[in-house]
This record gives C-alpha cells, sequence and structure tokens, in this order.
C-alpha cells in the first residue's frame, strides 16, 4: 500500500466538491481549510446558474470526530449574484452538495448522526452519548432537531389503538393514535373529544378493529367515523374494569366484613362424623416464649431473673475473677466474706479465682 498517495483530501472529504487548503493539529482537535472548486453556483429560488462572484466569507462547521479527535472546518464560501433580474433573490452562498446546509453548523453527515442520538436518547442522555463520542450537542439543539424532522408516513393500518394523555394531569388531554399490530405511534390529536377522531378516522378509510379505552367520547367516533370497524377493549383496561368492579362491591359490603360474629356462633357441623367442631378461641395461649401473632406487636419481655453469677461479681466490682459455685459443704462462708452479696443458702460454696494481680503504675523508672 502506497502511504504517500494519501492525503486528507482521500480520507475525510471523499467525493466532495472541495479542495484541502490546510490541514493542522490545534487543542480543540483537528482544524481542516476548505475552498469550493465549482466555479458556479445555483440560486436556491430561481434554479439559475450564475458565475459571478459578489464576495468572499470563512464558515465555521463541526464534522465527524477522526480517530477520536474533534474535526473543525474552515470553509471558504463565495456569495454569487444571481444571473435572473426578476429574482427576489439578489445574492446567494453557495452550498457543497451532500457536505453543508444553509444556516446549519455542522456537516450534513454529523447532523444524520446527531439525528439518530436524538430520536434513541434525545435530551440529557442524548447529550451525554455525544460528548463521550467527541461531539459537541447539547440537549435543547438535540430536541430541536427532533422537532424539526418531517413527520413519517404511514399506510392506514388494519388494527388501530386510541388513548388519551395528559399533558398537564387535571387540566389538559390529548388523543394518540398507534398501530395496534406494529406498536408504533401514527398521529397525536388535540384534546379527548369525539371530533377530532372522526375526522381522522373520516380521512383513513380501511380500518378493521379500533382498540380503545371506556371513553364514551372514542365510541361514538368510532361509531361515526369507522361504522364498520370493530370496537375491543385492550388487556390493561379489562384489568381496570375487573379492578374497579371489585373495589366497588367491597366498598358497598364493608360493614359486612368488618362484622365478627362471636365464639358460640363459629362452631362447625362435621356432617361425615356427625360430631361438632369448636373453632379455635380468640386469644391465643400465652406463654413465657410465646410469640405473638401481630408481627407489629413487640415481643413481649420476660420476667425478670435473679443477678447471674456474673451480675453478682460486677456489682461486688471484683473485676476479672470468676465466681464458680461448687458442692462443698465446708466452704460455704466463703461467699458470705464477699461485699454486697446477702446470704446465701447453706451446702452451695463459692471459690474465687483471681487473675494475674496487676501492680499500680508508679511512672517511668
Amino acid at each position: 500500500m502506497d502511504h504517500d498517495g494519501i492525503s486528507w483530501q482521500d480520507v475525510l472529504f471523499e467525493g466532495f466538491e472541495v479542495l484541502v487548503t490546510a490541514a493542522a493539529h490545534g487543542m480543540c482537535g483537528l482544524v481542516v481549510r476548505l475552498a469550493g472548486r465549482s466555479s458556479e453556483g445555483i440560486c436556491p429560488s430561481c434554479g439559475r446558474v450564475s458565475a459571478r462572484v459578489h464576495d468572499r466569507y470563512e464558515r465555521r462547521l463541526q464534522d465527524l470526530p477522526l480517530a477520536g479527535h474533534a474535526v473543525r472546518i474552515l470553509l471558504s464560501v463565495r456569495r454569487f449574484v444571481c444571473a435572473e433580474p426578476a429574482c427576489s433573490q439578489r445574492t446567494f452562498a453557495e452550498q457543497i452538495l451532500g457536505l453543508t446546509s444553509p444556516y446549519a453548523r455542522c456537516t450534513d453527515r454529523l447532523g444524520t448522526l446527531l439525528d439518530r442520538v436524538a430520536l434513541a436518547l434525545a435530551g440529557r442522555a442524548g447529550a451525554r452519548m455525544a460528548t463521550a463520542l467527541g461531539l459537541a450537542a447539547g440537549r435543547m439543539g438535540l430536541l430541536n432537531r427532533i422537532r424539526a424532522m418531517p413527520d413519517p408516513l404511514y399506510d392506514t393500518p388494519r388494527v388501530l389503538g386510541v388513548d388519551d394523555f395528559a399533558t398537564k394531569r387535571g387540566h389538559s388531554y390529548s388523543t394518540v393514535i398507534t398501530n395496534g399490530e406494529t406498536h408504533q405511534v401514527i398521529d397525536v390529536l388535540p384534546g379527548r373529544d369525539a371530533g377530532p377522531l372522526t375526522r381522522w378516522l373520516t380521512d383513513h378509510p380501511g380500518i378493521e378493529v379500533i382498540c380503545r379505552d371506556r371513553s364514551g367520547a372514542y365510541a361514538e367516533a368510532a361509531r361515526t367515523g369507522a361504522p364498520g370497524a370493530q370496537q375491543v377493549a385492550d388487556r390493561f383496561h379489562l384489568w381496570q374494569n375487573v379492578g374497579q368492579a371489585v373495589e366497588k362491591c367491597v366498598t358497598a359490603h364493608r360493614d359486612q366484613l368488618s362484622t365478627v360474629p362471636p365464639v358460640s356462633e363459629r362452631e362447625t357441623v362435621t356432617e361425615e362424623a356427625g360430631t361438632h367442631q369448636s373453632a379455635a378461641p380468640d386469644t391465643a395461649p400465652t406463654g413465657r416464649h410465646h410469640r405473638p401473632s401481630c408481627p407489629h406487636q413487640p415481643p413481649r419481655r420476660p420476667p425478670r431473673r435473679a443477678a447471674t453469677t456474673h451480675r453478682r461479681d460486677r456489682r461486688c466490682h471484683h473485676r476479672q475473677r470468676t465466681v464458680r459455685g461448687t458442692r462443698c459443704p465446708g466452704a460455704a462462708g466463703a461467699l458470705h466474706q464477699l461485699p454486697g452479696l446477702g446470704a446465701q443458702p447453706t451446702g452451695v460454696a463459692v471459690t474465687l479465682f483471681s487473675g494475674p494481680a496487676r501492680t499500680p503504675c508508679s511512672g517511668p523508672s
């Protein structure tokens, strides 16, 4: 491969009517100076070709990054004088086909990439992704790109989905129309009344199934705009209907649900055995180790026990000592020598085992 034959023209601008005049690597990335190679321009208003140059100016554009480096283009643009005297546009600026667009601050190929990022991630997330790719794009710039895109063209779907959504809850609502088979948004109508939906259905005949919510306005619009279409409800609204029906039933019979019959009326009779079995009493068995039935109720504290051997040792201020009881009848008087302890039963002897004796610190020798 001949590396000497590769130039900036071949790497970055192959197929464009431009000429690379200079290229340098600076603090902000790669800076490339371009100039148009065509000797004439086409008026965008009347379409007449003109070769008369009025003036020149420099245009700054952002291009696709190269090997992780930002690419800035300084394009020398010529302004031509329209050759048609009757044309309302006296002068016009030249445009490089496939590279520049009027009033754009980036090239067309970079604009295509930013459009994809904006459609996929929209505002702040798209701006973070653009920064990671080495592009300078703000969240509002990406959102403005989405707003400037033309509405996509769709064929009339066979299954239509209609539902409302709130642009400001409690104040303003709109209607969204989707394709029931591909789940793509087709159109958004103002309000949630029957009028806009009726006109939309009249302008788009051929709908066989309309999947809508429980709104009466949508039902009226479907009967008027598409009388031959079958009206169905989706799974979400079916579950919503069931939930509301259960809630109404429980609310209506709340008094009956909260009434608890007495214990005598809760006896059950076994038909096969012919014996009566009483239900469990309401009160749970209480014991020292019984855990209450309610999980939120704190457990019952056990009764206070007598002072253990360790507690008695701490109370007598005997540190690092172990009180060990032995069954030696002759050593019963050893326990009475400890201060703070009362009389103990006869026949229980206590022996004190001390640890290594501590010597008081007398300072450095």
